[in-house]
């Protein structure tokens, strides 16, 4: 059975792993609206996160 330790452990390595694939995809893009729509999603994945604006 799993622990809310385990659950919380797995949530934080989940958003951890999405964090680097919209930054990864930040870095690669070009398109203003797509930039825009990413740097909303990663806000919404983590609100305190650091986003690199350029």
């Amino acid at each position: 059975m799993r622990t809310e330790k385990d659950r919380k452990l797995e949530r934080r390595r989940r958003r951890k792993k999405k964090l680097r694939y919209l930054r990864a995809r930040l870095e690669r893009t070009t398109d203003p609206e797509e930039r825009k729509r990413l740097i909303e999603k990663i806000r919404r994945v983590s609100p305190w996160a650091p986003v690199p604006e350029e």
